[in-house]
């Protein structure tokens, strides 16, 4: 895919005025200009080629687990309303057969009887066990409710696990989606021409002596309209890390001819490392506006591991990363953003993510999540740009925020 120039940039050389009707952050009391004690805002997504998107393919039936359990004891180990946890001696991990002649595996952890509501936790291995490096003894299961799907009774929950387990070996093979309305090769909007329009909001670690390794969330695309404006329309959480110019963009991509795309661009030391050289991005399709949770790591290896679950459609989707030369060890900043390429605006848009969070982080060498505002707080918002909208606040320890990019706010 081509894209055009990225890189971190001084906000004065982002925000040109221009007699346009503009759409106000709820930030503004908060807004701070660019200087030499906050010289940088966030990573500038490039303008992606639409024309042919290649789709990324869910994680492999063969490296998915799977935890069957009864629904009212798993309501039970329920700690708040939003996540449970489940601990599992490892020498109790025994996998069964879902049903006879099942070709699925699944870990029951308590007797279940057939007719009763059922839960079922499907997981890539790689995750678990990346959740569970520090725990040699036992695994923990403690995940947002949301990785959960809830069945009347086993019979549904079979049925619905076969048919995910054939959407996933469908989608292994690579598949292109054309968009006949876009020319190949070309951006549609000129580079002399078109216009960025972006607001960045600066989450900083609260402590030096903090090193977050890992990030779990979740984004909600809720709004999207388009009549003809050419855009490139981003909404992203931007993680940084403590080496210049590594950085992992969780972005939501509202493409004009109405999908929303979801993918996680990986910037090395500010070189994009996907979609160059031939190594070509690939994208998950949430058109249908699913809730889609996430958990970032930043492993010891050099490794960078972005997962993706469609609450929706309960497959999981794997990005990797090897920075071989001089990986970054930790999360330095979290930087929502909304970013909003276009030309002269003659035709009415809308799009609107409510919301992206970063609920829980995790400490290195930590086998426990802590909420995200414990180890961050924060720092600075850009200011106010036209035609876009980023509201980024704290509530209890996470931090949410609200993106819309539109012709006007009305």
């Amino acid at each position: 895919m081509k894209q055009l120039k990225t890189g971190v940039i001084m906000l004065a050389l982002l925000l040109t005025a221009m007699t346009m009707v503009p759409m106000v952050s709820a930030q503004e009391n908060d807004a701070i200009n660019a200087d030499t004690d906050h010289p940088q805002t966030g990573m500038v997504t490039p303008v992606f080629d639409e024309s042919e998107i290649v789709l990324k393919e869910p994680v492999n039936e063969s490296e998915i687990v799977s935890f069957v359990f009864p629904a009212r004891w798993l309501n039970e180990q329920m700690e708040n309303s939003d996540s449970v946890s489940v601990t599992i001696p490892r020498t109790l991990m025994v996998t069964k057969k879902l049903t006879d002649g099942s070709s699925i595996e699944v870990n029951p952890n308590q007797k279940i009887i057939n007719s009763e509501p059922v839960a079922l936790l499907q997981i890539p291995k790689e995750l678990l066990e990346q959740d569970n490096k520090a725990n040699p003894s036992q695994i923990t299961l403690d995940y947002p409710l949301s990785y959960y799907s809830f069945y009347p009774d086993m019979a549904e929950l079979t049925k619905a696990t076969e048919q995910r387990k054939n959407e996933r070996i469908s989608k292994q093979n690579p598949e292109v989606v054309y968009n006949s309305n876009k020319k190949a090769g070309a951006s549609v909007m000129g580079p002399m021409v078109s216009t960025l329009y972006a607001e960045w909001d600066l989450w900083k670690r609260t402590s030096t002596s903090y090193t977050p390794v890992a990030l779990r969330g979740d984004m909600k695309p809720d709004t999207f309209s388009n009549a003809g404006q050419s855009t490139a329309n981003y909404h992203e959480t931007e993680i940084h890390l403590n080496r210049d110019g590594d950085v992992i963009e969780l972005l939501l991509w509202y493409c004009d001819d109405g999908h929303i795309w979801l993918s996680a661009p990986i910037y090395d030391e500010g070189v994009l490392k996907w979609g160059t050289g031939g190594t070509g991005m690939k994208w998950i399709d949430i058109t249908s506006k699913n809730l889609v949770n996430y958990e970032f790591y930043v492993n010891a290896n050099g490794q960078y591991s972005i997962n993706f679950y469609n609450t929706g459609t309960g497959i999981w989707y794997t990005f990797n990363y090897n920075d071989s030369d001089n990986p970054s060890t930790y999360i330095n900043r979290i930087v929502p953003s909304t970013e909003l390429t276009t030309d002269t605006v003659n035709h009415s848009f809308d799009a609107i993510t409510n919301t992206m969070k970063a609920y829980e982080t995790k400490d290195s060498g930590s086998s426990s999540w802590i909420g995200t505002c414990t180890r961050f707080s924060h720092d600075y918002f850009t200011g106010n740009a036209n035609y876009v909208l980023l509201n980024a606040y704290k509530t209890g320890n996470t931090i949410y925020s609200y993106h819309r990019a539109a012709n006007s706010q009305s």
